[in-house]
């Protein structure tokens, strides 16, 4: 519930992207071709990097569709004896991310603003992916009844052969 990759079809299409990415170099790939047809107005993906909890969402969902053992947020998850956070799989997410933004398909206002934010700039064409919640939907429909997106299965690396879905955290937050 909380690492639904949403993408804007409307946004992809103006940039030629065809195909909804899978992998991490087709996300990677769709990311740069949306950046440079955006031309400093849209960019690849954009998120509420103010808010730590959505980059650990980010993380954690990423190493987890890779199959890393991710424990949810305040749990403890011990594999043989230990918290394994710094798995391979986490590894390769976090550079997975690190190129991204190497790439500039991050929305350069990412780092500074919220979730709600990062959600309006999305909803408004600024970017093609948006890692949230299914608390997105509402306001989407509410303010933007328009907006033409849909919800895609987490990235995973390429030649990855089996992938899996992050539990969501169900302890109350809202």
């Amino acid at each position: 519930i909380q690492c639904l990759f949403f993408y804007n079809k409307d946004v992809l299409a103006n940039a030629g992207v065809t195909e909804v990415p899978r992998t991490y170099s087709e996300f990677r790939a769709a990311c740069k071709k949306v950046t440079e047809s955006g031309k400093g107005n849209v960019y690849g993906w954009i998120d509420g990097g103010k808010q730590t909890n959505r980059m650990d969402v980010l993380a954690r969902s990423l190493a987890a569709a890779a199959g890393g053992k991710i424990a949810a947020t305040t749990k403890v998850l011990v594999d043989n004896g230990v918290a394994p956070y710094n798995t391979a799989e986490m590894q390769e997410a976090m550079g997975f991310i690190k190129g991204l933004v190497e790439d500039g398909s991050i929305h350069p206002d990412t780092i500074n603003i919220s979730a709600p934010e990062a959600r309006e700039l999305f909803a408004q064409g600024q970017a093609a992916f948006l890692c949230q919640g299914m608390w997105c939907i509402p306001s989407w429909d509410t303010n933007y009844p328009d907006l033409n997106y849909g919800v895609m299965a987490v990235p995973v690396p390429d030649g990855a052969k089996e992938t899996y879905v992050q539990a969501g955290e169900l302890s109350p937050w809202i």
